[in-house]
């Protein structure tokens, strides 16, 4: 899909619910950013230094708040992946 979009991966965002699998291979290949998804708010995740993502989301809908428009990151609005929930 990157390919076909024409982008370049550090350009682009992952953004996955399995820290090992999706985190670290988007690492791997130099992503620019990556995002995990933590459904259950008790559950937190279990973060290491290879799989700690730049910021992670409860709910989809808060991509919008991190990508308010084309080209645009808000940084302030990515919930630490170590907030203790």
């Amino acid at each position: 899909a990157m390919e076909e979009a024409g982008a370049q991966p550090e350009n682009c965002c992952y953004v996955g619910d399995n820290l090992n699998r999706d985190i670290v291979g988007a690492k791997a290949v130099d992503f620019g950013m990556t995002v995990a998804v933590q459904y259950d708010r008790s559950k937190p995740l279990k973060l290491t230094e290879e799989n700690m993502p730049d910021g992670k989301i409860y709910t989809f809908p808060q991509l919008l708040d991190i990508f308010p428009e084309g080209g645009k990151v808000a940084v302030d609005k990515l919930i630490a992946p170590n907030d203790g929930q």
